[in-house]
Formats: C-alpha cells, structure tokens, sequence
C-alpha cells in the first residue's frame, strides 16, 4: 500500500522502457524498494551510533594510555624505566608495564636492562617507525581533557568541592566524569576523596555498563571496582559490592601504589602499610589514606538516601 504511487508511476514508464532497452518496470520497482530499504537502514544505524570528533589517531589507536606511552617514546625520544614512563603517562605501573611488553612484541619498542633495571626506547628499525612517528605527532588534539572540564563535573554531581575549578566548563556526562576522574584520581588525593560522594549522588541515573567500558578503555577496570566496592562500605549498598566483585582480577597477586606519583621511599611505603584501608588491600592497592579518611569526608556530604531519592533530588 505505502509503495503504490511507485508501481503506478513504473507501470507509466512501461511503454519508455521497452523502447529504450531500459530494465522491466518490476526490476526498477524492486530496486527503487531496495534504495529506500538501504536508506532507512542507514538513519537506523545514525539513531544508534552518532558521530563522534575522533581523530585519526584515536580511532586507530582507543587507548588513551598507548597513545600516551607511544607518544613518549616515539615523538619525545624519551628512554626511561617502567615507573617512570608509568608517571609521565600517568597511569599505573601493571598498565604501563604491560602495555610496554605489547608494544616491544610488536616491534614498536625495545627493552634495554641496566643491571637490574629495565629501560624501554623507541624501536627505530621498526618498517613501522617512520609512519607511526608521522601520525602521533600530526595528532595535535591532545590527550587528556583539561582537569578542570572533569573537575567542574565531578563538583556538579556530587556537590562537594574538588577543587578550584572555573565556572563554564563543557558539561560531560556522568559516566565519561566518572571514568576520567579515576585517572585523575590516581595522582589527586582530593579527588579520591569526592568520588564515592560522587558516585552515591549518581547511582540513580547511572549507566554501570557505560561506565563499564569509559573505565577499560582508559585503563582504570580496576580504580572502577575500588570506587564501587569502597562505595558500597559507606553507604551500606550491598548489590554495589556485588557489581565491584565481577570486576574483580584473582590474576592480581601484586600490590601497587594507588597514587602514581607518590614517592617510592622507606617511609613512605610505612605509612601505606599502615593506613591502607582493607577494601583498598582487596584490589591490591597501597595508599597513604586511610578508611576514615574516606568515611568522614562523605557524612560531611551525603545524607543516606535511595539513589532514586538522590536523582530526583539533583533534578530539582
């Protein structure tokens, strides 16, 4: 029925056609239904995956954290060891430590040892070297956006100042808020502390899938689970810890420092021994911060509501 203006004007075309050696009216009207399939389809799959302002590098290459470590040793020259090229991409020691394997088994890096140490540098006789070079460094978009933009967001949710971060700033979703503050989180006690408040605020509207995989693709799995499962511990949300323990790595046997950029020295690994709280110990993290730290810091800004009270509660 929807088509029948179309049969109608092929059935017109019909004495045309056959004189020009054009195809039969029922092949032009099957293709005529085809195009317009094609097309419908095509607003479908627009409806569902919008265009997104990637650059070429962010598409071929979705780790942030990879592109910051390639971008370290192809574009900087820079030939440091694992927990230093670990601070400067700002990332954790197992993320960066393993990223740099990858990319020495793809033959992008090498590995130099220096007694104990290993040292890892640009492979520059990769066939690869010269082009990969060329594209870190046409990509002239930058890497992180600014910690004020994520930190003007993560004030917005939960309420609870993170910092001194200027008024108009782009407004990001809670998701991808939370999924950068993570890395942010890692070298900014103060925001460490906000989140959970953070996360409480948003559990009502909050989309964990989403969340979910903002947090692998910046390398944070782990920081996620902490946050939910030390999240849970506060606000006594039981399925909170149920969703952290599937994110949960047995694999893990080895402790690292949460706070990327916190010295590596006698005392300060004391004073991680001493006030690492056991939700942090069960995601083999180690951190100068203690659980009351955490605990205070959210009664100052949380008053235990439902996470459906807390949504209405930001709508109005």
């Amino acid at each position: 029925m929807a088509f029948r203006g179309s049969q109608h004007f092929c059935g017109m075309l019909t004495p045309c056609i056959s004189t020009m050696g054009l195809p039969a009216p029922q092949q032009v009207y099957s293709w005529f239904i085809s195009i317009i399939s094609i097309i419908c389809n095509l607003f479908t799959l627009l409806s569902f995956y919008p265009i997104i302002d990637l650059s070429m590098l962010e598409y071929l290459v979705p780790s942030q954290s990879r592109r910051t470590l390639l971008k370290l040793l192809h574009v900087e020259r820079k030939r440091e060891s694992v927990s230093s090229l670990a601070k400067l991409a700002q990332v954790s020691f197992s993320t960066a430590y393993a990223e740099l394997r990858a990319m020495e088994l793809a033959g992008l890096a090498k590995s130099e040892y220096e007694g104990k140490r290993v040292f890892f540098r640009a492979n520059d006789d990769s066939s690869d070297a010269v082009l990969l070079r060329s594209l870190l460094s046409s990509d002239n978009r930058g890497e992180n956006r600014p910690s004020e933009t994520v930190l003007a967001n993560l004030e917005r949710m939960s309420g609870a100042p993170g910092s001194k971060a200027e008024n108009h700033q782009p407004v990001l979703s809670d998701e991808e808020t939370l999924a950068l503050a993570f890395k942010l989180a890692r070298r900014n006690a103060t925001v460490a502390r906000v989140l959970p408040v953070a996360l409480y605020k948003s559990l009502g509207a909050l989309n964990l899938e989403k969340l979910k995989t903002l947090c692998l693709k910046e390398g944070e799995k782990k920081t996620l689970g902490f946050f939910l499962d030390l999240t849970s511990e506060l606000a006594h949300l039981n399925h909170l810890r149920d969703v952290a323990r599937k994110l949960h790595d047995n694999r893990l046997k080895k402790s690292e420092s949460f706070f990327v950029n916190q010295p590596q020295g006698k005392y300060a690994k004391r004073m991680e021994a001493r006030n690492t709280p056991k939700v942090a110990k069960r995601w083999k993290f180690r951190m100068n911060m203690d659980f009351e730290n955490f605990r205070s810091h959210f009664e100052k800004f949380v008053s235990l509501r439902t996470p459906r009270e807390n949504l209405r509660q930001r709508r109005d």
